[in-house]
């Protein structure tokens, strides 16, 4: 769904009016000030920026006012066919289409050649850092997100997304993977595609690997 530069003037101004309302204390680590001229920018930029802009500014918005309980919910109307989960030594592939199952397992490398390391300082800028288990939650979901990928400057195309990848083989991989409607995706996750050893495998990733003496 597109939004007019209209509907997003509303949104943005239902925010402004409300929630100093409707906040207990909602300038305890941003004035009053601060919040109203951050508002009025935002709502100069919406007559030449695009609704991706708009959602990224007002996440940003919201990490300045340092709450946590004070969350913004949008319902995204496209994702990429990819799902993420964080383990100590990297994010890895968890789930994706069918077709792309040799990705399964895979080690995230980069998107569009900005580094995870990257990426993670991005998206810190839009999502509170304070709870280290929140964040890593909204990270994996941003991270097949082509809104908030695309309003954070990390790929300019409308359609596709590159994602550099290391395989379980040690083997770097980059794949194309396209813009899909929300909800569409038929993801496939390792345990439908493949079986996996009894034991740990040194050249293999442990994760995902059933050991029968833990059951």
């Amino acid at each position: 769904q597109q939004f007019t530069t209209e509907q997003l003037t509303e949104d943005l101004h239902y925010f402004r009016d409300s929630l100093p309302v409707r906040h207990t204390n909602l300038y305890a680590k941003i004035s009053p000030e601060r919040f109203s001229s951050l508002v009025a920018a935002m709502e100069e930029n919406l007559k030449a920026g695009r609704a991706e802009d708009f959602v990224i500014q007002l996440w940003k918005l919201n990490v300045e006012i340092g709450d946590e309980h004070t969350r913004i919910e949008y319902d995204f109307p496209t994702e990429l066919p990819v799902r993420f989960r964080s383990f100590a030594d990297g994010i890895y592939v968890v789930a994706t289409e069918k077709e792309q199952a040799g990705l399964l397992l895979a080690r995230l490398d980069s998107i569009n050649g900005i580094s995870v390391s990257m990426l993670d300082k991005r998206i810190k800028e839009v999502v509170k850092p304070d709870n280290a288990a929140f964040f890593e939650e909204a990270k994996l979901r941003l991270l097949y997100n082509p809104w908030f990928l695309k309003g954070l400057s990390v790929f300019p195309l409308e359609s596709a997304v590159q994602f550099s990848l290391t395989d379980s083989l040690g083997v770097s991989r980059r794949v194309l993977m396209e813009v899909v409607p929300k909800g569409q995706a038929k993801l496939v996750s390792p345990a439908q595609v493949t079986t996996m050893p009894a034991y740990r495998n040194p050249r293999q990733y442990y994760h995902w690997q059933y050991l029968p003496e833990a059951d």
